[in-house]
């Protein structure tokens, strides 16, 4: 009985025993945008990220310290024992906290564009793996044909050769398209392993053949895609300006900390006759000598 048409398009290409064929290409894209190992490593990269808003919202004082000092003058001098406790707490002024929280969003901004980077090279990868396995394949159900003709064409020589109805010459060359096909047959299953191969590493999951009639090829919009790249940067460009904004931020960040903070000390104790004192002052470290030159030039040269 010969085939009606359209039935070879809905074979199966699969090995005994074969229990996941590849879905179909939306469902694979889907699978490679959350499974892929470049998307896990950028997911988590990104919740690492966020934990730096932890340190940069912290309020602008510091823990305050304290120190205490007694003293005693000698020949009745003072009355008792001479003491002062201070109390020092550093606050924040010239605007060093907004910077921090800027350099924080600009971080995560930029592993969210990692993050997009990866899923659009990994559904570049599932789109090549798909297409490969898919041309795969097809080689396979035509080379599954050609050999089962080259087959037959070699038992009839074989037989003829046999009754002397053909010659040897006639019955080798049948052999030789025999054993070519199957050579492009085992080539054709390679690849599909390799397709798979690569498909399930990017999806993680485990297909292990190809039914034809699931395969097709991508939805292509151009007019759509045009309008995309008109409002919005391509992922690889857009990461590398992230970066860049990254950098930027950290350099403000840090010619801002160069201005330390302002420590208020607050002071009370007993004098040398045993008057209680009380006052107030401010410390500030003026940024001479060292002002963050190492960190700023890094800063400089990753910009």
């Amino acid at each position: 009985r010969g085939a009606r048409p359209g039935e070879a398009a809905r074979q199966v290409v699969v090995p005994p025993g074969s229990q996941r064929p590849v879905p179909h290409l939306r469902v694979v894209l889907q699978r490679a945008a959350s499974h892929a190992p470049q998307v896990r490593l950028g997911n988590a990269a990104l919740n690492i990220s966020q934990t730096s808003y932890v340190d940069a919202r912290r309020p602008p004082l510091t823990n305050p310290y304290f120190e205490i000092l007694a003293q005693r003058g000698t020949q009745g001098t003072t009355d008792g024992i001479n003491w002062n406790g201070t109390v020092w707490l550093p606050f924040e002024l010239a605007g060093q906290r907004g910077r921090r929280v800027a350099e924080a969003e600009a971080f995560v901004d930029l592993h969210e564009a990692t993050l997009e980077t990866a899923e659009a090279s990994a559904h570049g990868e599932a789109l090549s793996a798909y297409g490969t396995a898919l041309v795969a394949a097809e080689r396979i159900r035509v080379l599954e044909h050609l050999v089962a003709m080259s087959k037959t064409t070699a038992n009839i020589y074989e037989a003829r050769l046999e009754a002397g109805d053909a010659i040897l010459r006639d019955a080798t060359i049948a052999r030789v398209d025999l054993a070519r096909n199957e050579v492009l047959l085992q080539d054709a299953r390679g690849r599909l392993a390799s397709a798979l191969s690569q498909l399930n590493r990017v999806t993680g999951e485990r297909y292990d053949g190809v039914t034809i009639d699931g395969l097709s090829p991508p939805d292509v919009n151009l007019e759509a895609y045009l309008r995309r790249i008109a409002k919005e940067l391509p992922p690889a460009v857009a990461s590398s300006e992230a970066e860049a904004m990254y950098f930027e931020t950290q350099k403000a960040r840090l010619e801002r900390e160069v201005m330390g903070p302002v420590q208020l000390m607050l002071m009370g104790g007993r004098g040398d006759f045993g008057e209680a004192r009380l006052g107030a002052g401010n410390a500030y470290e003026i940024p001479l000598f060292r002002s963050r030159q190492g960190a700023r030039a890094r800063a400089d040269a990753d910009g």
